[in-house]
């Protein structure tokens, strides 16, 4: 008896767990490294001089990605290996074969009509290994929150019939199901892998080279070089740092991983406390996704899923993701001014001159990206000529010079990191798939619908509840397609713009990365914080408060995403939104020039959200709160010294 609750305590552990990336070597790595160029390769080949079928295309990436996922992770955390074990260079081979089907009887899986034409017998088994092996790759590199959602779906795809009132439906065969996951683009092949197989995958590369050729470090220097004489200096680079790194990754984890290293430490060397250092990175880490050009793979899928074009969604998420960095260096600020902490020594701070001699030319590809953008190029031509220019500029100094070998390192780098972007995105298709075979999906808004009433502002608060559970421990990509599908119609019904709509799911699913108690963010942070991931999620949501307060503003008004309305009223709504972040920034920390009451700190919190929106009346309304509420201050802080004598 005990043996068997032991063994039911081992198949759960097993479940819920993650695995782990092999630290591979010799013959072992080489396969991996080989994969992983050959993929890049492909992906570049397709980019520049493809012309296959785009479900085809899709089909092959995933064959490479599935294969990479068995050779790179094990199967659990509780197996370290050196080495690929035998099942799972099978595993991938089976993946890869995936692949190689839908490429060399490709007349047959795009003659057929899915649904309709029967499946041969290799269909269904190649589909339902594609199934299978997509799932348990889901479970491997991204943990159990997005596998578990796969797994619930599927079994409401089948038990629908069983099920009574209003989520009944008429459920799918097994032969159904593998036709609508494998072989049309409701499935596994749908809008997320059509966007990590081209955009995603691109970007992802292009911040692996110029990781590769030193522009990393390039920025985390200037940024040390600008903020860190400043008071609070090491917390200022962390900001600047991160928004730099996270704008190109695009990952808030990663991008706490790779700048965490350096920031975390150097803000506890200062003076500032664990938690407070550990969620300084990660919510500069986590704004990096919502801060053009790059943003995250989230803001791709929304170019294929709301068909905007992505520079107008750059244009319009640029002054939020702006306005996000300047609470969080405000707050960072006001936070070293109440500690008494100082900058850097000055021995640690280069001089901006000295790193931009050294380093220019690594701002000449993000310039080139830019520019491309505005032009209105598409994303795969702007990735791939950014590319190119970085491996240009490399060569303009020796030490950054990228050849061959970098070059390999590179589209190792890139390839291994689009494996977890590709996962997660096969995995939200799965998803996406047992939501609209269902029809859960206007079930779901007609919940919405039915609970909000028709108002507006609670059917944006269940969204956003939506997005955040959902964003649960579970990658940006999936957790935005979740919440277009089921909670998106239901704004668009209540008059919400496109943009306005798909942004304000785009930002609450970035947000759950910083929001306990599964803010993923935050447990990356915390080991190099050395201090509790609940408690550094909770400072998190403090520091971040503005990024939970703009969505609702922009959906009412979309001046702040500078479209609809004219030059001036633009220019105004800039104004007071950043006079309005400074004084919810106040509010949020009770430091002013000094120490402010319960009482001050709610009138500069009422009267920033009254500046933030970008209201002519609201506005003034807020300015006149603030005017006097710091008058005020100053004159209590004037007149203390005279009562102290």
């Amino acid at each position: 008896m005990d043996k068997g609750k032991e063994d039911k305590r081992g198949l759960i552990s097993f479940v819920l767990t993650q695995g782990l990336k092999r630290e591979l070597s010799g013959a072992h790595a080489k396969v991996v490294s080989i994969g992983c160029f050959l993929l890049s390769c492909y992906q570049f080949w397709a980019a520049l001089f493809g012309r296959l079928d785009p479900l085809i295309h899709r089909a092959i990436h995933m064959g490479f990605i599935l294969f990479l996922a068995y050779t790179s992770y094990t199967v659990s955390k509780k197996k370290i290996e050196n080495r690929i074990p035998f099942y799972d260079l099978i595993l991938g081979l089976i993946g890869a074969s995936v692949g190689a089907y839908y490429f060399f009887f490709r007349e047959h899986v795009l003659g057929r009509f899915p649904m309709a034409d029967p499946l041969t017998l290799l269909d269904f088994l190649f589909g339902a290994a594609f199934i299978i092996l997509t799932f348990e790759a889901v479970r491997r590199t991204l943990g159990p929150a997005l596998a578990i959602v796969i797994a619930l779906l599927s079994a409401y795809t089948f038990l629908g019939p069983y099920i009574p009132g209003t989520f009944n439906h008429r459920g799918l065969s097994i032969s159904e199901f593998v036709d609508e996951m494998c072989y049309t683009v409701n499935g596994i092949l749908g809008s997320p892998v059509a966007v990590s197989s081209t955009f995603v995958f691109l970007f992802v590369t292009f911040g692996a080279f110029l990781s590769e050729s030193g522009g990393g470090d390039f920025f985390f220097d200037l940024s040390n070089a600008i903020a860190g004489k400043a008071s609070g200096g090491a917390a200022k680079v962390a900001v600047i740092a991160s928004a730099l790194f996270g704008t190109i990754s695009g990952s808030p984890t990663s991008d706490v991983v790779t700048t965490g290293t350096f920031t975390i430490p150097m803000m506890r060397r200062l003076g500032y406390k664990r938690e407070f250092a550990g969620a300084v990175e990660a919510v500069a880490s986590t704004g990096g996704s919502i801060l053009p050009p790059v943003m995250g793979s989230a803001a791709f899928l929304m170019v294929e899923v709301a068909g905007i074009d992505y520079a107008k969604i750059c244009a319009a998420a640029a002054f939020p993701g702006i306005l996000y960095y300047i609470a969080l260096a405000i707050m960072v600020h006001l936070e070293a001014k109440k500690l008494g902490l100082k900058g850097l020594p000055a021995d640690q701070v280069p001089k901006v001159g000295e790193v931009l001699k050294k380093g220019f030319h690594f701002m000449i590809p993000l310039t080139v990206m830019i520019g491309f953008l505005i032009a209105g190029r598409s994303p795969s031509y702007v990735a791939i000529t950014s590319i190119g220019a970085v491996v240009v500029v490399s060569w303009l100094r020796k030490e950054s010079r990228m050849g061959p070998r970098r070059i390999y390192r590179a589209m190792v780098k890139g390839a291994m990191t689009g494996v977890i972007v590709s996962s997660a995105c096969a995995g939200a298709g799965l998803v996406v798939g047992g939501i609209m075979s269902t029809g859960l999906g206007g079930k779901f808004t007609s919940l919405i619908m039915t609970i909000g009433e028709g108002h507006l502002f609670i059917s944006l608060v269940l969204t956003m509840v939506v997005c955040i559970i959902l964003g649960m421990g579970m990658p940006v990509a999936a957790a935005y397609m979740l919440t277009v599908v089921l909670t998106v119609p239901a704004l668009l019904g209540l008059g919400v713009s496109l943009m306005s709509a798909h942004l304000f799911a785009v930002y609450f699913s970035v947000m759950s990365a910083i929001t306990p108690p599964v803010a993923v963010a935050a447990y990356a942070a915390s080991g190099f914080a050395e201090a509790d991931p609940v408690k550094i999620g909770w400072q998190a949501v403090r520091l971040g408060v503005i990024s939970f307060i703009v969505p609702y503003i922009f959906v009412y008004n979309p001046s702040l995403l500078l479209v609809g309305t004219s030059f001036l009223h633009i220019i105004f709504s800039i104004l007071t939104a950043v006079i309005g972040v400074g004084a919810l920034s106040v509010g949020m920390q009770g430091w002013f020039t000094g120490k402010i009451s319960i009482i001050q700190r709610l009138f500069f919190l009422f009267g920033g959200l009254a500046l933030i929106y970008p209201g002519v009346i609201s506005s003034a309304f807020g300015a006149v709160i603030v005017l006097i509420v710091s008058a005020f201050h100053f004159f209590l802080r004037r007149k203390a010294p005279l009562t102290t004598n």
